[in-house]
């Protein structure tokens, strides 16, 4: 019986993993992508152009979209869609990303996989939790998902941080 529930342990460890390693093939195939929010859905019709626009005249960048989409079925009115964005050249979303805090009324992100979403906003919540408790934060690794607090390494698992056990 302890060697069946050592096996399941493993086996869950292994699934983890397994999800973790399709995490990073989805977020580098979406490397090249930005994510903008409170971009307004007024004059629309030419999304691409509008947020070429916004880009050109915000930030003063010249940079080629491949394409950009809103995310979702329009649900609010009140509230705008997110704005998907495929850019022709790393170097152009590395740019964007630099001077994304000269945007005031508009937020520049990744695009990340859910899971991996999840597992930075859990982190974020911790890191949050250790700095205002005085506690020694070693290392993060935000696309692992691991963090390391006075000794002890952690990571991420179905939302919640556990401690790593060495096996």
């Amino acid at each position: 019986m302890k060697s069946l529930k050592g096996e399941v342990k493993h086996l869950k460890h292994e699934l983890v993993n397994a999800k973790r390693d399709n995490e990073k093939v989805l977020y580098i195939a979406n490397k090249q992508n930005l994510v903008l929010s409170g971009i307004s859905e007024e004059n629309d019709t030419d999304l691409k152009m509008k947020v070429t626009r916004i880009i050109r005249e915000r930030l003063e960048i010249n940079v080629q979209i491949d394409t950009a989409d809103r995310l979702g079925p329009p649900s609010n009115p009140a509230k705008a869609r997110l704005v998907k964005v495929r850019l022709q050249s790393m170097a152009d979303r590395k740019e964007i990303l630099t001077n994304k805090k000269k945007l005031i009324d508009i937020y520049v992100n990744e695009d990340l996989p859910p899971g991996m979403r999840t597992t930075q906003y859990t982190l974020r919540l911790a890191l949050k939790k250790a700095k205002e408790e005085k506690r020694n934060i070693e290392k993060v690794n935000w696309h692992q998902g691991t963090v390391e607090v006075d000794g002890v390494s952690f990571y991420i698992e179905e939302g919640k941080l556990v401690p790593e056990q060495r096996i």
